[in-house]
């Protein structure tokens, strides 16, 4: 078979599996037509994605097709949703290594949870176990959570490998692209997922509140999408005295206040330092 015809097929298994994605889920529809599918000649597995279109490798979609036919529409739905969840633009100053890793376990565990048949998928104990502790962590499996349980924990490279090849589906190359575009684009790219987010968020609210339609991981997850990270260091540094050397004071740390954060909301500790305290109330008067 030549290339352009294998190319045809490619497009072809792509376009199937999305067609059975919007009749399952039709309040996803616009999202998941928002990818232009493109033969993608340097994809080094089934595809790659740098928001505005979807670069697939024909091969390899035809080897995952010819295995299950519900590949199609698991690589559509976990590519889309990490363009949903904004991930590509979250990505810039974290270690791409962990936050790709976080990044494919939080899409995975939402599409594990929606109890439609082109999305299903046989059992593995493994991813299960992992997502687990995630949860032990954390009420919201978001990307952010894990990465920040991964940044703490530091696991060594082989149980990194072996996790990535449990949850990774797609490329994550071209995420890297993002940060050579004009940021003009870049930041108009980021807004239309952030509004087709929010628009799917609306919508499928009520149809979890309706019919159970087995959404809520994701619903929490577009929550936190809607949010934009805040440097807190700069909004600190408002408060530092001229001169003033910054440092980390375990004396003046407070672990009621952060265990109670821990308790209270299962992943965002909350801190409490008095200097920053006596910094806040000078600013305020």
């Amino acid at each position: 078979m030549d290339n352009d015809n294998l190319s045809a097929v490619g497009r072809d298994i792509l376009l199937s599996g999305r067609t059975r994605l919007c009749l399952a889920l039709p309040y996803l529809s616009c999202p998941l037509c928002a990818l232009l599918p493109q033969p993608g000649d340097g994809v080094t597995t089934s595809a790659a994605t740098d928001g505005e279109n979807l670069y697939y490798n024909a091969a390899y979609l035809a080897s995952g097709f010819l295995k299950s036919e519900r590949f199609a529409s698991r690589l559509t739905m976990h590519t889309v949703l990490h363009c949903m969840f904004r991930h590509l633009a979250k990505r810039r100053g974290r270690d791409a290594a962990l936050w790709d890793l976080a990044c494919d376990a939080a899409v995975e565990s939402v599409i594990d949870a929606l109890p439609y048949a082109c999305l299903a998928e046989k059992a593995v104990p493994a991813k299960g176990l992992f997502l687990s502790e995630c949860r032990r962590e954390m009420k919201v499996l978001s990307a952010e959570g894990i990465y920040r349980m991964l940044l703490r924990e530091r696991p060594p490279a082989y149980k990194i490998a072996s996790l990535q090849r449990l949850f990774a589906m797609d490329d994550h190359g071209l995420w890297d692209l993002e940060e050579k575009q004009d940021r003009e684009r870049s930041e108009r790219q980021d807004q239309a997922w952030q509004d087709a987010a929010s628009r799917a968020q609306t919508a499928l609210d009520s149809l979890v509140s309706e019919q159970g339609a087995g959404g809520e991981g994701m619903t929490e997850q577009l929550s936190v999408a809607a949010r934009d990270d805040v440097d807190y260091r700069k909004f600190l540094r408002r408060f530092a005295a001229p001169r003033e050397v910054l440092h980390a004071d375990g004396d003046a740390f407070d672990y009621i206040y952060y265990t109670y954060g821990l308790t209270r909301y299962g992943n965002m500790p909350l801190i409490c330092d008095r200097h920053l305290h006596v910094h806040l109330w000078l600013a305020g008067t």
